[in-house]
């Protein structure tokens, strides 16, 4: 999967769920190492896509990819800084 992921970015932010199950962002990192020409650890998955937003071109894009579990973390976190 990381590597199809090369052909839309050069630049890999790596982060983490709540889900136990899930892969710590440090260890998602090593798996991109060799990969990607820049890869970042943000341990926060709302500031991990902050940094995504702020690495993308003004006209760019986020792509953001990852298991249910780690949607609904961005979805319930979006939530509680827009209230």
């Amino acid at each position: 999967m990381l590597r199809s992921l090369t052909a839309v970015s050069s630049t890999f932010v790596a982060t983490g769920s709540s889900n136990p199950r899930a892969l710590s962002p440090q260890r998602l990192a090593a798996r991109a190492e060799g990969l990607f020409e820049t890869i970042e650890v943000v341990e926060d998955p709302a500031l991990a896509l902050a940094r995504g937003r702020s690495l993308a071109a003004p006209d760019g894009y986020v792509l953001v990819t990852g298991s249910l579990y780690f949607l609904a973390d961005l979805a319930s976190r979006e939530e509680a800084v827009h209230r």
